[in-house]
């Protein structure tokens, strides 16, 4: 045997951990959520936060084209290429470092999660919508 005679190794052990929150699928996130009422409240808080933060990423796409569009739509013959770039970089930076902070913020509960993971969405949606809605 080996040096390690106390330690057994049992792959039905190693199959039965559950992996972190972060990584399960959104429906594995909505069962626990939803299905499982011996959670505690703090769990089903990080299960909530990780699960809007699925939901609401596919959205991001709609508002960087509501944000993009009205700086790409110019009517000038030499279009500002690198302002439009540098900024809609460095906004994507910002996002997604805002978003990061209200998933963390979201998990440990200093937020409902609904709020942290919808706040940056929102206010994205708000800062962009104005101009976007001024050229329709």
């Amino acid at each position: 045997r080996g040096r390690l005679p106390s330690l057994v190794w049992s792959t039905k052990e190693l199959h039965k951990k559950q992996s972190s929150v972060r990584y399960q699928k959104v429906s594995q996130l909505a069962s626990l959520m939803w299905n499982s009422s011996n959670n505690s409240l703090y769990f089903r808080g990080e299960v909530a936060t990780y699960l809007f933060r699925k939901i609401t990423m596919p959205f991001l796409s709609f508002l960087v084209l509501i944000g993009l569009f009205p700086f790409c739509i110019t009517y000038s013959r030499t279009p500002p290429t690198f302002l439009i770039y540098g900024i809609s970089l460095f906004c994507f930076v910002v996002f997604f470092t805002l978003l990061n902070a209200m998933v963390i913020i979201g998990a440990n509960h200093v937020l409902p999660p609904y709020v942290a993971i919808f706040l940056p969405f929102v206010v994205l949606f708000s800062l962009t919508y104005k101009r976007f809605h001024a050229l329709l």
